[in-house]
């Protein structure tokens, strides 16, 4: 360090260095030829391994006024923004990086502004230059950001006008400080290598010791945007590891405040801080991480903010646009299983929503209380079944299943309400869960839930590596039908999973080319056929079970029987099922419009479903899609045959015994089916025989011993024919809808931001015209002495 001259500088410009040489001719260049030349240029330089050092001991030979610093090995832009700050003599101080500019006359107007408000700092504009080619649109959003606040603030210290009111922001360069103040703030900076948020940090320190700000619309500072990590659309896992370290200056700001004892005061603000440093750590892994490097990269991230906080922040970001982030985790080792075939599966956790007033919560309550049963030849329970639901509220009244006594209860937020921003509540719930029973595998049912992907990454993320299988309790390939992602985002999380359990053999083809372990395994039956007995009668009586909603159509029932009256008018259609008000009014209407209303009776649900098999001759679907309707199972083993639309994944469509199908949405082909059957008693005889013969095949599988066997193979090492012509065809039919489904988006948003500009155009050149019209300028003519009478008026009173 040379010898300081006598006279104290009126500012003290303090200049981090490091591995800068191709910047920092044009920094010190910019600095030494400022119109007030009495400043101090302290340059720090930070161990640069380029010709940084070279160049600015170059420049300090040839200006007494740079005063240099350097450090022996690299600490950080935080120390020598310290080190500089504490040899600083001058009455103000203002920082430049060691790649950006000042402009000829930035210390001089920045002087003036400072001692004309009086205030303890004064933030000016700021010129970015784009030096990476990046989006205009991006260039413009960080200027709005780095424009100053036009008015004086006055207060106790001034980090709540920054970050609660968010007048200004926190970065040190576009700002001139009081010395003695900044000197202070700095003298309260941790000592260490942080190498990011370093500007966050050291202001906000700064803030807490000021008491007044100003701003002013001169740009002053020239900043080379896209030069440093900020402005790279992709980063290697050095750089990222350097993000991570944002994490060390919240723990540096929250030992600041905690010695000041105002955690209370600031805890807001504090959380605040936090949430932005760890988005940004998030959003950069999922969006600008190279790809070989995920992996690692997640392992790092989780290291640093912890699952639970990446899992949430992801979860809030990406809610139902999720297909990026499982895609990225299908290659995360972070959650992959360490267990072998040898790894024997000891507690199941069951998973769904709720074990009432459903299909699918009788099958879940069925598959408990089964697995819960089995014993091994010694006769010790095979296994410990923990059934986990939603918590409740405890509204209704509506009975759980009946469950076995061995069965453990347990309990989780409810997938409804613990989305988004509140996903960490359903993390810890299962968290709780896995390490309180010590879980080996958690199966769900709710597999076109939004948060089952969340679900899967928050069990497979627990250090005991639990396993996780999705239950599809439905068609497979139903979710392109929605109006989400879902379908896409199901192709990833298959891959992420352990296995699958699906309901038939096509399913089982279509999921098989995402993951090596899936099973088809029938639900279990809910009854036994044999104790159901009925004598057949000849009637003309029909029945519709189920949800009244819009994939059952029941609709389409109602216009059936407008063609069977013909040749049945004495013919009764009793549909039995509640649901969508819309949609039961729909219904009422179309019978009244078809004049119906003898023969289409609506009996609503009722839990006594047995008095309608036993008088019907034929049971009528309309179903769009089912994955394993139990109401199957039921009427055909009361003899009862099934006239349907063509479901050909369904197990029952395929065996066909007991069931003839028509094409989809021809109501016309499903009553004239109905209307055969009617007409040749015989043949609805048999048919509904052979259709009880079939249930009672499905009642002899052992469903407890085919899902152990899919237990016990779970781990084993299988792998996937990713050539065969199924494989190829499955795959690349899912990546392609989706990649149309995104283009089709994005041109709608683009459509959308086109006519906003156009009406945002249209609107100023109204307003052009209507501001040179003759109208408008008479107007302005008459109303100028009545504006400055008003002026002078409100002059005098003040």
């Amino acid at each position: 360090m040379k010898d300081r001259y006598k006279q104290k500088p009126l500012v003290s410009v303090i200049v981090p260095i490091c591995n800068v040489e191709r910047y920092i001719r044009g920094c010190l260049d910019s600095i030494i030829n400022q119109t007030l030349k009495e400043i101090e240029i302290i340059c720090v330089e930070d161990h640069s391994k380029d010709e940084s050092a070279k160049i600015l001991r170059e420049y300090a030979d040839k200006d007494n006024r740079i005063v240099t610093v350097f450090h022996e090995t690299n600490l950080s832009t935080s120390q020598a923004r310290k080190d500089g700050v504490a040899i600083s003599n001058g009455k103000y101080i203002m920082f430049v990086d060691g790649d950006d500019q000042l402009c000829p006359n930035a210390c001089e107007i920045a002087v003036k502004a400072i001692e004309k408000y009086g205030t303890d700092m004064v933030q000016f504009d700021t010129e970015i230059i784009n030096c990476a080619g990046v989006p205009e649109e991006r260039i413009q959003m960080n200027q709005k950001l780095l424009l100053p606040y036009m008015k004086k603030i006055e207060d106790a210290n001034l980090v709540f006008s920054c970050w609660e009111e968010k007048k200004f922001g926190f970065t040190l360069w576009n700002k001139i400080f009081d010395g003695d103040l900044c000197r202070k703030a700095f003298w309260e900076v941790e000592d260490g290598f942080f190498p990011k948020a370093q500007d966050l940090y050291a202001f906000f320190l700064i803030a807490y010791h000021c008491r007044s700000y100003m701003g002013i619309e001169d740009k002053l500072y020239k900043y080379m945007f896209g030069v440093g990590v900020t402005g790279s659309d992709y980063i290697t896992i050095e750089k990222f590891d350097i993000l991570l370290t944002e994490k060390k200056m919240w723990e540096c700001l929250v030992r600041f405040i905690d010695k000041k004892q105002e955690r209370t005061k600031y805890q807001e603000i504090l959380d605040g801080i936090y949430k932005h440093f760890l988005s940004d750590c998030v959003r950069r892994w999922e969006k600008n991480i190279h790809i070989e490097d995920a992996s690692e990269a997640f392992e790092h991230l989780a290291d640093v903010w912890g699952l639970e906080a990446v899992i949430s922040d992801l979860a809030e970001r990406n809610w139902n646009q999720s297909v990026e982030v499982a895609e990225k985790m299908v290659d995360t080792d972070y959650f992959r299983t360490d267990r072998t075939e040898k790894d024997k599966i000891k507690t199941i956790g069951l998973y769904y929503r709720s074990i009432k007033n459903g299909g699918a919560q009788r099958v879940v309550a069925m598959l408990a209380n089964e697995w819960a049963k089995m014993c091994d030849i010694d006769g010790n329970p095979l296994y410990k079944v923990v059934l986990i639901t939603d918590e409740e509220d405890g509204k209704d009244d509506i009975p759980e299943y009946e469950m076995d006594s061995s069965v453990i209860r347990a309990y989780i937020p409810p997938y409804d309400k613990a989305v988004r921003g509140d996903y960490g509540r359903r993390y810890r719930g299962w968290r709780d869960v896995v390490e309180t029973y010590k879980i080996d595998l958690v199966i769900t049912g709710m597999w076109v839930a939004p948060c089952t992907l969340w679900d899967i990454l928050s069990v497979k993320g627990q250090p005991s590596k639990p396993g996780f299988v999705l239950h599809a309790h439905s068609f497979t390939c139903i979710p392109f039908s929605f109006v989400s992602d879902k379908f896409a985002e199901l192709m990833y999380d298959y891959q992420i999973c352990d296995g699958v359990v699906v309901l038939s053999e096509v399913d089982e083809k279509y999921v098989g080319c995402f993951n090596s372990h899936v099973k088809f395994i029938a639900n279990p039956v809910t009854f036994s056929s044999k104790f159901i007995t009925k004598t057949y009668e000849e009637s003309h009586n029909l029945i519709w079970i189920g949800r009244m909603s819009q994939e059952k159509h029941p609709v389409d029932a109602v216009y059936a029987m407008q063609y069977i009256v013909k040749d049945f008018p004495d013919a009764h259609l009793y549909m039995v099922g509640d649901g969508d008000p819309a949609i039961v009014e729909e219904v009422k209407e179309q019978i009244e419009r078809l004049g119906l209303q003898k023969n289409v009776l609506l009996e609503g649900f009722s839990s006594d479903v047995e008095k309608y098999y036993r008088n019907a001759q034929v049971m009528l679907s309309t179903s769009e899609y089912e994955g394993f309707p139990m109401v199957f199972c039921e009427s055909l083993s009361h003899g009862i045959p099934i006239v349907t639309y063509d479901m050909p994944w369904l197990r029952f469509i395929r065996d066909g015994r007991g069931i003839l199908t028509v094409k989809q949405k021809r109501t016309d082909l499903l009553a004239q089916s109905v209307i055969d059957l009617l007409k040749d008693s015989k043949k609805c005889q048999l048919l509904g025989e052979a259709g009880k013969q079939y249930v009672g095949e499905l009642e002899k599988k052992d469903i407890g011993q085919e899902w152990k066997c899919f237990f016990d193979s779970l781990y084993s090492e299988k792998e996937i024919d990713e050539d065969s012509v199924e494989n190829v065809i499955f795959r690349y039919i899912t990546t392609y809808a989706y990649q149309g489904k995104k283009k089709k988006v994005a041109n709608l948003n683009e459509q959308v931001v086109r006519l906003k500009k156009q009406k945002k155009k249209g609107i100023k050149s109204a307003q052009k015209k209507i501001k040179r019209s003759i109208t408008f300028r008479v107007g302005k003519a008459v109303l100028y002495i009545p504006r400055k009478l008003k002026c002078l008026l409100k002059r005098i009173l003040k």
